[in-house]
């Protein structure tokens, strides 16, 4: 799959995502909602890129591995880390809350993990999306510490733990 490589970033060249996104989300095999997830995910993290990280270059990657799908943005921005960010709590009334956080919730309850490494001078965040098994569970993960350089690749993903199931998952009362 191409890349896309986007120089000079501004808040326009969102509108180059979708087409990336959704030709990703076709060869992967994901369909209604989690290809839209996964463009809700991906335009987050930019728009972040974009607004706060002063990043002059921006490339986005994707590739299946193990039936996870792997999206991976590359920036030459300030350093940031979403995966040790404290997402926004939500148990406070949104006009008691301090600004900030509820892009970071939505990017953890998109994607099954997230891992981010700082090489080079460039910020280096990967997002995973299963594409659920042959019963149709499309579980979700969560990261438990950063991943190694390339550990996910060599099929070390001991750090990846289920989030929820559909199949098991049991809505608490807060959740509907």
């Amino acid at each position: 799959m191409q890349p896309l490589l986007i120089q000079d970033p501004s808040i326009s060249d969102i509108a180059l995502l979708r087409p990336f996104v959704v030709q990703v989300a076709a060869a992967a095999g994901l369909t209604s909602p989690y290809d839209k997830q996964l463009r809700m995910a991906t335009e987050e993290a930019v728009v972040n890129i974009v607004n706060y990280g002063k990043a002059t270059v921006i490339t986005l990657t994707a590739e299946l591995v193990d039936q996870r799908l792997v999206i991976t943005i590359d920036d030459d921005g300030l350093p940031f880390d979403p995966t040790q960010q404290s997402a926004a709590d939500l148990s406070v009334p949104a006009d008691e809350r301090p600004l900030g956080g509820l892009g970071i919730v939505m990017m953890r309850q998109m994607t099954d993990a997230m891992s981010y490494q700082r090489v080079n001078g460039h910020n280096i965040l990967k997002m995973f999306y299963s594409r659920g098994d042959e019963d149709g569970d499309e579980s979700r993960y969560e990261v438990r510490g950063t991943l190694g350089e390339n550990s996910f690749m060599e099929g070390e993903d001991s750090n990846l733990v289920p989030r929820t199931s559909k199949k098991n998952f049991v809505p608490s009362n807060n959740e509907s």
